[in-house]
């Protein structure tokens, strides 16, 4: 199968994965619909509609919107992720927007969280209680 096979389904994407190697250096957007892993820097905005890697010599500066967020390296900016977690030795700081947060012993994570809500979390406003006094 060549690169550029037109029989390729679509869904094969999210099992791709790009690579920024280390010594790279990139400046700007980064948009794509497979897997990201960052050795290198980037200075910039990463769009990816799966997984974005921060390797342990990776670092971002910018924001990163995904589905999931993995940051082993360092990260400075904003996340917008349904997932993010923070391994041992990786080190988060900013703003972040997630769903679920995992920050394992020795990870790092200062600034401000937001947490989204899904649609099985939301809770609904409890009706009004009346009190009656007894006699």
């Amino acid at each position: 199968m060549g690169i550029f096979d037109k029989n390729e389904s679509r869904g094969a994407l999210a099992k791709e994965t790009t690579v920024i190697s280390q010594n790279t250096k990139i400046e700007g957007e980064i948009t794509l619909e497979s897997n990201l892993h960052i050795d290198g820097e980037i200075e910039g905005t990463i769009k990816s509609s799966s997984v974005v890697s921060v390797g342990k010599s990776g670092q971002v500066k910018g924001e990163i919107y995904a589905q999931k967020v993995l940051v082993s390296g360092r990260v400075n900016g904003k996340i917008d992720a349904k997932e993010i977690e923070i391994v041992t030795g990786g080190r988060v700081v900013g703003e972040i927007f997630v769903e679920n947060l995992v920050i394992q012993s020795m990870g790092v994570f200062s600034g401000v969280s937001h947490q989204k809500e899904t649609e099985e979390a939301k809770v609904e406003e409890p009706s009004q209680i009346e009190f009656k006094e007894e006699s």
